[in-house]
């Protein structure tokens, strides 16, 4: 956990998921067989393209074998770093799910005008550097 992170259950990993990755092929199968699917359901308020899978929703595969949906979309990569057809993803608690779901929202991609730098969070060390703080006593500006 960084000193940095405000709640105990924040595992947000500055380093990972700030980006978001396209899609592979698979993943764009996926998404467009989802999108026309029974478990592909509206989201009340959203785009008419918001849908979300239903945690607990089973899927049979053409082996015959049978997996719960949203663990399944997780085996393949699906998360929240992932942009793909437009859709980001996240999983959440949803009233009109009874429980746990992951979302699947139409985006448009906003064009800036400049290049990504991605630059690690400073340390709380740093923030000392940069503000003068002392831990020594006689030490204080007033």
């Amino acid at each position: 956990m960084r000193e940095r992170d405000f709640f105990d259950d924040d595992d947000y990993d500055y380093d990972v998921d700030i980006e978001m990755f396209p899609g592979d092929e698979r993943q764009k199968k996926i998404l467009k067989w989802l999108a026309d699917s029974p478990l592909a359901e509206p989201i009340e308020g959203g785009s008419g393209a918001d849908f979300f899978i239903r945690q607990g929703s089973p899927v049979r595969f053409q082996d015959g074998s049978i997996v719960e949906a949203v663990s399944w979309l997780e085996s393949e990569g699906f998360d929240e770093s992932l942009l793909i057809e437009g859709y980001t993803l996240s999983t959440e608690l949803l009233d009109n799910a009874r429980g746990e779901a992951m979302i699947f929202r139409k985006r448009e991609i906003i064009e800036a005008p400049f290049a990504f730098e991605d630059s690690p969070p400073c340390s709380t060390e740093d923030l000392e550097e940069t503000s003068g703080a002392s831990d020594d006593p006689d030490d204080i500006p007033f």
